[in-house]
């Protein structure tokens, strides 16, 4: 009986290794999709720094959790993926707070305001990756 109950504690933990896993590849996606999105469009709205501020930000951000994926890689048990994804969810709820801002802040420049609302659906899509 002991061993039934080991196999489905393992099986759950893989289970739940799995669904980590593949968070963390929605999580490269969207980094990824970001980077190549917004780093065309930061030359289009050079013109006015406050406009630019907000790609530049997210573009960052986006580095920067790629770099935390690829530092750790290696960390494949839920509780190291667990904990890499509150690092990253951290990031994505900066690059909300700054999105929500540059709304205000481009919203009377319809030139600049075009790439505001696909980024604020792809960072709220991230974050209910998380809680999913």
């Amino acid at each position: 009986m002991p061993t039934k109950r080991k196999a489905a504690t393992n099986s759950a933990q893989t289970k739940a290794v799995a669904k980590e896993l593949s968070k963390r590849r929605v999580f490269i996606f969207a980094a990824l999709f970001a980077i190549f999105a917004l780093g065309g469009l930061i030359g289009e709205e050079s013109d006015i720094l406050a406009h630019a501020f907000d790609d530049i930000a997210i573009l960052s951000l986006s580095v920067i959790i790629l770099l935390v994926i690829a530092v750790s890689w290696k960390k494949v048990s839920f509780k190291e993926l667990v904990m890499q994804h509150n690092v990253i969810t951290i990031f994505f709820v900066v690059a909300l707070i700054v999105q929500i801002a540059a709304i205000f802040i481009e919203i009377s420049d319809p030139a600049d305001f075009g790439n505001e609302i696909p980024t604020l659906i792809l960072i709220i899509l991230s974050l209910a990756n998380r809680f999913a």
